[in-house]
């Protein structure tokens, strides 16, 4: 069966899926590698290190929040991006809609 026009297979929907989520990895170890380098920063120029370990702490504790749960929702659109149409049911399926009344 051909796709409509316009409209995207299954294997394009997975590879940009898989680029999002490589690319927020990416960009995820960036701000960890941030954090690193402005605590060895404060080594360096012997200033005040808690500081920038609590602030560090705080902000990639909650980056890291924000990683897990958008791995949880890419992980889950993958999973149901692969089923097939008809086997997810809902209103509008047609092996349940009685065509004889």
């Amino acid at each position: 069966m051909k796709t409509p026009r316009g409209s995207f297979t299954d294997r394009e929907l997975l590879v940009a899926q898989l680029m999002f989520l490589s690319t927020f990895y990416i960009f995820a170890i960036g701000v960890i590698s941030f954090f690193a380098y402005s605590i060895y920063r404060s080594l360096v120029n012997h200033d005040v290190v808690g500081h920038t370990v609590i602030i560090s702490s705080l902000i990639g504790s909650a980056f890291l929040i924000l990683v897990f749960v958008v791995t949880m929702v890419c992980t889950v659109l993958i999973k149901e991006g692969r089923k097939k149409v008809s086997d997810r049911g809902g209103v509008a399926n047609e092996k349940e809609i009685d065509h004889t009344s």
